[in-house]
């Protein structure tokens, strides 16, 4: 721990760290970066939202989205742009039948 003339500044390595609050854990900055170098999950024991003043953009290799239960709904309030070598909606999968439990 330093104090620095900017503030207090905090470094904790180790081979592991858990924060465990009863209550709410709340981060708040005025700018918030998270990395794992290799991976990152986030998971909710219930419902979870993600909301932004500006724009949103996901980006990787390749994405998923899969509802487990109920529907996928996608508005806007302009045009949608779907831009793919192909679009293929309701389709096989490649070398087999689509499996109802996915």
């Amino acid at each position: 721990m330093r104090v620095t003339p900017a503030g207090l500044s905090l470094c904790i390595e180790s081979g592991a760290l858990t924060l465990l609050s009863s209550g709410t854990l709340r981060v708040d900055a005025e700018r918030l970066e998270l990395r794992g170098r290799s991976g990152v999950t986030i998971e909710s024991g219930g419902d979870a939202a993600l909301a932004v003043a500006g724009d949103l953009t996901v980006r990787a290799s390749s994405q998923e989205l899969r509802a487990t239960l109920g529907d996928v709904r996608l508005a806007a309030n302009d045009d949608v742009k779907v831009d793919g070598e192909r679009i293929l909606l309701n389709s096989e999968p490649e070398g087999g039948s689509r499996d109802p439990a996915r």
